[in-house]
C-alpha cells in the first residue's frame, strides 16, 4: 500500500475471472490495481496430486512475485505490503526478499490431529496426516520461513497452535497476534428467526468432508444418542475424500434413517438450513478457521466442537467444546451435551447469544479495523 488511494495487488492468474467480477459488483475493489502473475492451472480429480501441484505452482509463483514486487517498489515506493497466504506457514513469503515492510497472515497450519485420534481416520486420511507432519518438519527447518518471520513487520496467526509454532521457530512475540481470517459478511448479518420447537433435534455441518473434520467421532456420539432413545436428524453438507468411508460407517452404526450425507447447499437454501438447525455439530480434529462454523454461529446454531485449532478459539466460552481425549470418551461427552441442551429451556436464549457473539466478535468491520491499524503502525515505523 503506497498511499490511501494507491493500492496494488499481485495475484495469481487463476483469480482473474473472480476479481474482474468482484470489481464490477463491489465498489471497494475499484481503487485497487491488480497485477496478474502465473498461468491458468487445471487440476485432476485426485485431490492429493492436486494439492502437490498447487504447492509446486505456489512455490514458482512466489519466486516470480518477489521480482515483480521489487520492480513495482522501485517505481512506486510502497509504505507497507501484505502477503495474504495459502493459509499455511510452511512456505516463506516472497516479501521477505524485498525491502518493503510487510504484514504476514492471518496464517494457519499449526494445527495437527492428535496421534491417539488417528484411529478415527480412514487409511487414506491417516496417510495424508502423516505426510503433513513430515511437511511440517521440513517447514520448521526452512530458511525462507525463518527469514519471513524475522523480517515481517507484523504477523497474524489464525489460532493459538500456529502462533505457538511460529514463536518456536523464532518469531518475535511482540509482533505475533491472534486474528481469525474468518469473518461475518453482510449476507449473514440479517436477524435470526425464532426456531420452531420440534421433538426431533436438527444437527448440521458443512464443508469439505475429510477425515480431519472429526465426523467419525460425531457419528459415534449419535449412535449413543440413538441407543438412549433420542430423536434427531444430522445433515452433513458437502463432499470430499472421506465421504465413502463415512457412508459405510453410517450403515454399520445403523444410522441411515438419521443421517443425510453428501448433499451440497448454497445460497438461500444454505442459509435456511443454518437457520433451522439447532446444533452445528463438527468436532474437527484439525481446522484453521472454518468459515462454515462462523456462518452457523451467526445464524444461531449452538456449536459443538473439539477444543482444537480454529474452532476452539472461535467458539470461545459461549458454545460447547469437548477436549481431544479418547474417541469413546469424546463421543460420550458430545452425546451428553446434546442430550442436556436439547431439553434446556434456555436453548433459544443461547442461540440468540451465540449469534450476537459471532456477529460482534467476527464482524467484517472489526477485521478491517485490525488490518488498517496494523498498516498505519507499520507505515509510521518506516
Amino acid at each position: 500500500m503506497a498511499q490511501d488511494h494507491d493500492v496494488w495487488a499481485i495475484v495469481h492468474e487463476n483469480d482473474r475471472e473472480a476479481i474482474v467480477a468482484g470489481q464490477k459488483s463491489d465498489g471497494r475493489m475499484s481503487g485497487i490495481r491488480f497485477c496478474f502473475l502465473g498461468e491458468q492451472q487445471k487440476r485432476g480429480s485426485n485431490r492429493l496430486i492436486a494439492r502437490i501441484h498447487n504447492w509446486l505452482d505456489y512455490r514458482r509463483w512466489n519466486q516470480r512475485a518477489v521480482v515483480l514486487a521489487n520492480k513495482l517498489h522501485e517505481e512506486i515506493g510502497f509504505h507497507v505490503a501484505h502477503h495474504v497466504t495459502m493459509a499455511s506457514w510452511r512456505m516463506g513469503s516472497p516479501l521477505g526478499g524485498t525491502p518493503i515492510p510487510f504484514v504476514f497472515g492471518p496464517v494457519g497450519g499449526g494445527e495437527i490431529v492428535p496421534l491417539h485420534l488417528f484411529k478415527t481416520l480412514s487409511t487414506k486420511s491417516a496417510a495424508f496426516e502423516l505426510l503433513r507432519k513430515l511437511s511440517n518438519a521440513a517447514g520448521f527447518c526452512s530458511s525462507s520461513v525463518r527469514r519471513t518471520l524475522k523480517k515481517a513487520g507484523h504477523i497474524f496467526a489464525a489460532n493459538a497452535e500456529t502462533r505457538a509454532l511460529m514463536l518456536n521457530i523464532g518469531a518475535d512475540p511482540a509482533i505475533v497476534d491472534l486474528l481469525s481470517p474468518a469473518f461475518i459478511s453482510e449476507e449473514y448479518s440479517r436477524p435470526i428467526q425464532k426456531r420452531a420447537q420440534r421433538e426431533e433435534m436438527q444437527l448440521f455441518c458443512g464443508g469439505e468432508i475429510e477425515g480431519r473434520k472429526g465426523i467419525a467421532v460425531a457419528l459415534q456420539a449419535l449412535k449413543i444418542l440413538k441407543n438412549r432413545g433420542a430423536r434427531f436428524h444430522y445433515v452433513v453438507g458437502g463432499a470430499g475424500a472421506e465421504l465413502a468411508h463415512l457412508q459405510k460407517m453410517v450403515r454399520q452404526l445403523e444410522l441411515s434413517d438419521e443421517v443425510t450425507m453428501g448433499r451440497s447447499f448454497s445460497g438461500e437454501e444454505y442459509r435456511k438450513i443454518l437457520e433451522s438447525a439447532d446444533f452445528y455439530f463438527l468436532p474437527s480434529l484439525r481446522d484453521s478457521a472454518p468459515v462454515t462454523l462462523l456462518e452457523a454461529m451467526a445464524a444461531g446454531c449452538i456449536p459443538m466442537v473439539c477444543n482444537l485449532g480454529g474452532p476452539g478459539m472461535m467458539v470461545g466460552d459461549i458454545g460447547f467444546k469437548v477436549e481431544p481425549m479418547d474417541c469413546q470418551k469424546m463421543a460420550e461427552a458430545l452425546a451428553d451435551a446434546i442430550e442436556v441442551l436439547s431439553g434446556d429451556e434456555r436453548r433459544e436464549l443461547m442461540s440468540a447469544a451465540i449469534a450476537r457473539y459471532a456477529r460482534e466478535t467476527f464482524s467484517e468491520n472489526n477485521f478491517r479495523r485490525r488490518m488498517s491499524d496494523t498498516y498505519r503502525k507499520i507505515a509510521l515505523l518506516r
